[in-house]
Formats: structure tokens, sequence, C-alpha cells
């Protein structure tokens, strides 16, 4: 499965392409600029590893990623970059793909980035999957394999199309899919052909030899017919989506009521193919989708109307359709920042924006479609922050609270659903010592967001009068991977719920403490001997040596309550407690203090 267009951009390397010169004068980047400085591409690398390049000034973001998360650059005077640490990527030769943002999210520049990933911390090694790639092979054929989760691209010796894929061990089913290297990227674009033949390995530890890939032989294939039944006018068109290539085809709409479409398109037998019916809402001549894949395709409003493995090179697929209507009012204090809402069920999305309190979704179902139910869950209305007219995980949103009946495709029919979207507005800021170097995480039933501080609000929305479980974290993120880690940063809580409190405001108040901490006896007798350093509830932890450490004190949380010692780690956990032993004397202090130097004797 491919969840994420890889674009076939080529990455700049320093010292080995110029730097471009735009119309602002000589030497001067264009703002668009981005590019990638280290590591090359290619390198084998192991954890922990950084990857900088260079952005112009039109872009403010930064993300990159591995297909397993995505994670945000730090940006300083032009550079950009990003630690990798333990567990944060898979092991094997894997595609990095790079986008830089401009202020309001859109994405104006993508490059990708290859790197073989050879530790990545853990337990895990790498299997070696290798075959070969038969029958009508050319050296414009690559493999890769698909894990469902991650994917992993081989490397194809075009003497004879021999492959080997490096994957992480224990990943379990691999489905290894050839594709047709159109432009040359070494990596898999959406829209290039790809292999009927697609065999499933299971990755445990051994590796795994003796595959055969067959390479198909590429047809013309056609899709065709009759859609009628458009009785709102409305610019209807028909739609080819490839399971297997990704790639996204369609018809010109038309507003007639009845209308033929036709489809023609380079496919390998036994792909698989979905047909839509497609609503041209923006006027665009055109079917747009994001991020297309077999389990989630998120478009202009459509309907899946058939499903089928390629056998016939053509093929009549008819689309009788039957109108339907969606409506409903939407009010409370947070109705405002809501501008469309969204209706989604089984193979089926549509959209409809929010004008004055209201919105109309006018759409078709087949005739011959039976009852259609609804989860509530899957009904929202949301605010389209980047103003591409589809819901975009993290944009705010409330889903209704009743699940609905359509009736089925016999007859016209309307449902109604009516929203009331109640906003909270939190804020949390950090002062004190060092507060710009913390982080503010924000989480509540539905979001989860980490921003550099040192102030931010956040809105939430709920349906009628439920709550909202609200946590903020200031978080002195000391090992850079922008998360909380207990006994490694410097953590801060607050929990609580809003209910009739529509607007809530709290803050962090840092106080430093540095502490240089010393041992004296003999630690041999031990076998997990710990360094604790505690302030409160902010516990850290180091192995037991000669060292400087920093913690903190939120004045406006708790007592200051200083404690350090040495313990020994009994259950092998990492922290103290459940039957773990102090060996060294304790050291404890109520009252501030910027700074001390100790020393424990055990």
């Amino acid at each position: 499965m491919k969840v994420f267009s890889l674009f076939a951009l080529f990455i700049l390397i320093a010292g080995c392409a110029p730097v471009p010169v735009s119309s602002s004068g000589p030497g001067v980047l264009p703002s668009d600029y981005l590019t990638v400085t280290s590591p090359a591409q290619g390198s084998e690398i192991a954890v922990p590893f950084t990857v900088s390049g260079v952005y112009g000034s039109g872009i403010a973001q930064v993300t990159i990623s591995s297909g397993a998360g995505t994670k945000n650059a730090g940006l300083s005077a032009g550079n950009w970059s990003v630690v990798f640490g333990t567990n944060e990527v898979s092991l094997g030769n894997l595609i990095f793909t790079i986008n830089g943002k401009d202020s309001l999210g859109s994405t104006v520049q993508t490059l990708s980035l290859s790197l073989l990933i050879t530790n990545n911390g853990t337990s895990a090694f790498l299997v070696y999957v290798t075959g070969t790639l038969v029958s009508n092979y050319t050296a414009a054929w690559k493999v890769y394999g698909d894990s469902l989760s991650r994917e992993f691209f081989g490397t194809v010796d075009t003497s004879d199309g021999s492959f080997s894929i490096a994957v992480e061990s224990g990943i379990g089913n691999l489905k290894l899919i050839a594709f047709r290297d159109d432009n040359g990227n070494n990596s898999f674009d959406d829209g290039e052909p790809v292999s009927g033949s697609q065999p499933v390995v299971n990755v445990v530890s051994n590796n795994i030899s003796n595959i055969s890939v067959v390479i198909p032989i590429l047809k013309t294939y056609t899709v065709k017919g009759n859609i009628s039944g458009n009785t709102y006018g409305l610019r209807v068109g028909a739609a080819v989506f490839n399971n297997d290539s990704l790639a996204v085809l369609y018809s010109a709409p038309s507003i007639l009521q009845n209308s033929s479409y036709t489809i023609s398109f380079i496919g390998a037998i036994s792909n698989e193919i979905k047909v839509y019916y497609y609503i041209d809402r923006n006027g665009d001549g055109i079917w747009n989708t994001v991020n297309p894949n077999p389990l989630n395709l998120d478009a202009e409003n459509c309907l899946l109307v058939s499903e089928f493995g390629l056998i016939n090179l053509t093929n009549t697929v008819d689309i009788p359709l039957q109108a339907k209507l969606f409506k409903g009012a939407v009010g409370g204090n947070g109705a405002g920042d809501m501008n469309y809402f969204r209706i989604a069920f089984t193979s089926a999305v549509f959209h409809a924006p929010i004008a004055a309190g209201n919105y109309s979704l006018a759409y078709y179902l087949l005739t011959n479609s039976s009852v259609v139910n609804v989860n509530a869950a899957k009904m929202i209305v949301y605010h389209d922050a980047d103003g591409d007219g589809f819901w975009s995980t993290g944009e705010d949103n409330v889903a209704y609270t009743n699940n609905i009946q359509i009736e089925n495709g016999f007859s016209v029919s309307t449902n109604t659903a009516d929203f009331f979207v109640k906003k909270f507005s939190v804020t949390a800021g950090i002062a004190g010592d060092d507060s710009s170097l913390f982080l503010i995480q924000y989480k509540d039933n539905w979001n989860n967001e980490t921003l550099a501080g040192p102030s931010h609000t956040w809105n939430s929305y709920v349906f009628g009068d439920g709550t909202n479980s609200i946590i903020l974290s200031a978080i002195r993120d000391w090992n850079g991977n922008a998360a909380p880690d207990p006994g490694i940063d410097v953590i801060y809580t607050y929990s609580f719920v809003l209910s009739n409190l529509s607007v809530y405001s709290t803050n962090f108040n840092m106080m430093r403490t540095v502490a240089g901490i010393s041992t004296n006896g003999d630690i041999a007798p031990y076998t997990n001997p710990l360094l604790y350093f505690g302030i409160g509830t902010s516990k850290l932890y180091s192995p037991v040596r000669n060292i400087v450490m920093t913690n903190y004190w939120n004045t406006y949380s708790e007592s200051y309550n200083l404690k350090i010692y040495v313990f020994e780690d009994n259950n092998g956990d990492g922290k103290f407690g459940g039957g773990d032993t102090i060996i060294s004397q304790r050291v404890t202090n109520n009252t501030y203090i910027a700074a001390t130097n100790i020393t424990l004797i055990y």
C-alpha cells in the first residue's frame, strides 16, 4: 500500500550542485529553495543521525517523513536539521520525504532522500529478501517491499534482473511490488506502472531468497459507460483509480442529466481498479484527490461504483444516479469557526460549505443502492484551515452524536443533521529560567500538539453540552525528540476538565537548580545502581558517575522538595520504586537553591 506520494525531485547536495540565482539578485536564494546537504543520497547510516539542509525565505516549516511518522525540523538562519534517534526509523533502505511549507502550511517544495538504515538502536536487525524480476524485465523496472505501514526499496542488477531488499527483522508480511521507474528517481511515484504479480513473504529473522516477480506486458485498457439521472445538474464525471499503480484518471465532468464517458490508461493484467462517479465541486474540470491509496481515498465528492481486476481490454460500467439531499443548521459559540460539512460512509465521501449557519449537500446514490447506515463519527463540521476543501487530520472538527440511515437508491430522500458547536479556548505560557528552551504539549480528547514556548492558545470544540479533558505539559526536552520522556526530560503537567468554562488560561514558572554531583565509595557490589535527582514531581535519572545535572521547579504547582541519592534499581525499570533500595546518603532540601555541589557516599 502506498499511503503518501514520493515526488520525482532530485536532491541537491552541497558541493555537487550550484546555488540557484533568483530574480532578487546574484547569490540570493529563491524563496522556495530547499536542499539537503547531509547525509549524501544512498548513505548507509545508523542512529543517532542528523538530516540537514538549507531553505529559502518563503519556507516557514520543514517536515521529514520516513513512512513511520513525521518530524518537524529545527530552523535557524536559513539552515534546517532533524535528529533521528532510537526506534524513530525502521531498518532497511528507506525513502525520506522532505516537505518545505509556507506560513499557511501549504507545501511549496518536496525532496526525496534514500538512506540505508543499518541500526535503529533496537534489537532489530537487517534481513535480506532476494529474487529475480522475470519475463518482460528491462532496466527500467525496480522493486520495493510494502508492509502496509512501511516501504523498503530494493536494488536491482540490470544485467539479469536479480534484486535484493534490505528490511527490518520481524515485520511480518511483506508484499513485493515491481514498478517501472519512468522518471529514473529510484522510488515509486504515483501512476508509474506496477506488476500484477505481487508475491507476499513473511519476514521474521532469516533471509528469504529465490522469489520471482513477473514483469507484465503493459497494455491499454478502457473503462466506459453511461451516466444517467443527474437531476441536480451538478458537474458529474467518472474516475478510475488503480489500486496498484495509484494512477488517478477521470473524464471531463458534465452538467447534462444523461452523459457518457470513456477513460483509457496503461495497465497490467490483474491490476485492481476502482471506478467512481465524482462531483467537480470547485469547477476546475478535474477530480481533486488527497493522498490516494487503496484504503483511504479522500477526494472531491465521490462514490465507488465498481471494483475489479483487469482482464478484458474494454470494460463497460454504467452509472445510474438517484438524487439525495443532506442538510442542517450549525449553531453555538463555535459555529463561526466551522466552514464545511463532511459525511463519509463505505467507499464514499462528500463535502458541503457552511454559509450563514446552514449547509445543504446535494449528492447521489446509485439506483441499486441498499440502505446506507452512517456512523455518527463520520458526519462532522470542520474548519478548513488550509483552504483545500478537504478535512485533514488536525483540523478542528465536531462530530455528530447520532447514527443516521440514508434510504436506498429507489427514490429521492432527505436527511437532516443539526450541529451545536461549543468552543473552548485554552492558553498556556512558560516563564522563568530558560523558558525559551521549554516545549508546551497540549492534549485533549482529539488533539495532541507539541510546540516551542513561551505561550500558545489552543481552541477545542465539542458537540452540545460535552466536556473536554485537557492535559498541558511543560517539557525541557533534553534528548530533542519533541516528546515527553519521563526520567530523561523535565516534565510538569496540569490536567483538568472543561465544561461550563469556555476560556481558560494557566502558566508554568520555572526556577533552575544546577547540581554538581560526585560519588565516593565502592560501587562494585551493586548490580544496577542509578543516580536520582528530583525536584517535586520532576524526576531525572543517570548512570552513577561524576556529573552536572540541571532540574527545574515549577513554582506555580508545588513545593520545592529537592532529593538526590543513589539507589539500586532492583527491578530494572530505570526508575526508583517497587522494592528499590537507596544505597547512599539522601540529600534533601525544601528551600530553593540555584546551584549546589554535593558528594554522595555509599
